[in-house]
């Protein structure tokens, strides 16, 4: 229930959920670059990935999760 209530509260879990879909993302795109062999590619995506799942954290200990 108290899931239903922090997701009616206004728009907050718009921002974790677009946050997960971005870490999704981003995952994939690390795995399919390093299956080609593009490492240096590679380390600029993980990089992305760290300030991503870093945002994602914040929103969370914000959101009181």
């Amino acid at each position: 229930m108290q899931y239903v209530k922090w997701f009616r509260s206004g728009g907050k879990p718009m921002t974790v959920n677009k946050l997960f879909f971005e870490l999704r993302k981003i995952f994939a795109e690390l795995a399919s670059t390093l299956i080609l062999g593009k490492y240096t590619d590679a380390a600029d995506i993980a990089k992305n990935l760290s300030e991503k799942s870093k945002a994602l954290a914040d929103e969370l200990a914000r959101q009181g999760c």
